[in-house]
């Protein structure tokens, strides 16, 4: 678990994002709420070109958001976990989007780790490449093992979406300046290690496009969300942002880390030739609760 307090100024930006998105029409509407504990908000990543195809789960992150406590949890869940799907029996957790969208991953979440999801933000891997581009570049420390497999992904994605075979390709490690393309495929990384090591590359990506973007003004920040704002799919209204904006009136934030399965709380296994993750429930479910709440 990585733990840290973070300024305000980074939630600004997330916050400023999601109501300029309802501001535009493009969140549904909802009733003003009060945020008397944890809001938890399910970010999903999607294997898949655009968020209405069907597609795995790739990448799964609740977000358990206290703005009283002025604290925000971030607990990835890999997409390996072999637990029960109502409906599908047992499998890979990143199926259960594919077999029945948000409310089935949800289900499963709460089903196996007594976690109860709030919102949903559905975002499709392609997006965070655009953003990215829009973005200017993300600065990122690449190590030289992670070089081989960073060019073969870059190179599949650039057949896959019609580009170059070699266009984008890295030549050294050390601080790096990636463009879109680059820093998609930086997060998917996993055959030289794990997806333990692939979800810290994710966050990796995601906390250098936070820094990157509490350096941007209004107008190129207003840009970005009028350009990307259409592929974005969440059931949060405006009400559910407003509950939200207390916490960036503080001048830091506590923010943390850590991901299910949890060390020495899982077994690996070759099940019907998948390659799983057998996660022992009582024992994750239980940490789960105390890194998210504290009980």
């Amino acid at each position: 678990m990585s733990h840290s307090i973070v300024p305000r100024a980074w939630l600004r930006c997330v916050l400023f994002l999601c109501m300029v998105l309802v501001c535009l029409g493009h969140i549904p509407s909802a009733g003003a709420k009060k945020a008397d504990g944890p809001v938890n908000i399910l970010l999903i990543g999607l294997d898949t070109m655009e968020t209405h195809q069907s597609a795995r789960s790739d990448t799964m992150i609740l977000l358990s958001v206290n703005p009283a406590a002025g604290s925000v949890r971030a607990l990835s869940f890999l997409r390996d976990l072999y637990v029960p799907i109502p409906g599908c029996g047992k499998t890979r957790l990143n199926a259960a989007y594919y077999f029945g969208g948000e409310e089935l991953l949800k289900t499963t979440l709460q089903n196996n780790f007594g976690i109860t999801v709030d919102h949903t933000v559905t975002v499709s891997f392609e997006l965070l490449a655009e953003v990215v581009d829009r973005m200017g570049g993300i600065d990122l420390e690449l190590q030289q093992a992670e070089l081989e497999p960073l060019n073969k992904l870059i190179s599949a994605y650039n057949q896959k979406t019609g580009r170059p075979y070699g266009e984008g390709h890295v030549a050294a490690p050390g601080m790096q300046r990636l463009n879109g393309v680059q820093a998609l495929s930086y997060s998917r990384i996993r055959s030289i290690d794990s997806d333990f090591q692939r979800v810290g590359r994710q966050q990796a990506v995601i906390a250098a496009m936070f820094d990157k973007l509490r350096q941007m003004d209004f107008f190129t920040l207003t840009s970005i969300v009028f350009q990307c704002m259409g592929r974005v799919e969440t059931d949060m209204g405006l009400g559910d942002i407003n509950a939200l904006l207390p916490l960036a009136t503080r001048e830091e934030v506590d923010v943390a880390m850590a991901r299910v399965p949890f060390d020495g709380l899982f077994e690996e296994d070759t099940i019907s030739g998948m390659q799983v993750l057998v996660p022992n429930l009582d024992s994750n479910t239980r940490r789960a609760k105390e890194f998210l709440y504290g009980k």
